[in-house]
């Protein structure tokens, strides 16, 4: 009973703390994201613009942080996700960027300057919003998947389809992305001589 209390209490005391120290801030511009789209997007807002776009990470870097070797990146034979974006980030920083490590939980956008709830209790108002938060692609749900993740498991064709040059491969999905990525794949000189998987469900696709 009495560690109920005072569990109670602390979660009580955080809770106080976090509303004491809420803050609001105002921001000309506000970039949610901090992927290639939002960096780039805060790189020439700074550069072109001399602005001072505040970037809300969320996830930091994005996607391609899990990507451990990139090699269709213009001047880079072979560069990791993380090493690019960290890159990215520092340009974007000297252009003028401003990073806030926070999630956002709520944007309200019926009355200018718009409101942005964030994770932490704070609250960002801006004039402008530009929201670059990506995708995240969706999972099968198999056995191993995420194990097998970048090991054979892709999301990507075209990033990816070389990989597996000569190999049997299968394409999970019943949307337009899975029919455009399975004509990638058998597309000539790609050369994937074996036998290609559609995975789908009739409803979705015109014969």
């Amino acid at each position: 009973m009495i560690n109920k209390i005072v569990s109670s209490l602390v979660l009580c005391g955080i809770w106080y703390a976090t509303v004491l120290m809420a803050t609001t801030q105002h921001h000309t511009i506000v970039i949610i994201g901090s992927g290639p789209a939002g960096i780039t997007a805060a790189y020439y807002l700074g550069r072109s613009y001399k602005m001072a776009p505040l970037v809300i990470e969320g996830n930091p870097g994005g996607t391609l942080m899990s990507v451990s070797k990139i090699e269709n990146w213009p001047c880079y034979e072979s560069i990791s996700g993380v090493e690019l974006m960290q890159q990215m980030t520092k340009q974007a920083k000297k252009a003028g960027a401003i990073f806030l490590s926070d999630i956002v939980t709520n944007i309200n956008l019926n009355n200018r300057p718009f409101t942005i709830n964030l994770i932490s209790g704070n609250t960002i108002t801006a004039e402008a919003l530009i929201v670059a938060t990506g995708m995240t692609p969706k999972k099968v749900g198999c056995p191993g998947e995420d194990v097998y993740r970048r090991k054979g498991i892709c999301n990507c064709a075209l990033c990816d389809g070389p990989l597996f040059m000569n190999q049997q491969v299968v394409v999970v999905g019943g949307g337009g992305m899975a029919l455009q990525n399975t004509k990638l794949l058998t597309k000539k000189p790609r050369n994937f001589p074996a036998q290609k998987h559609l995975s789908t469900s009739s409803n979705n696709i015109k014969k």
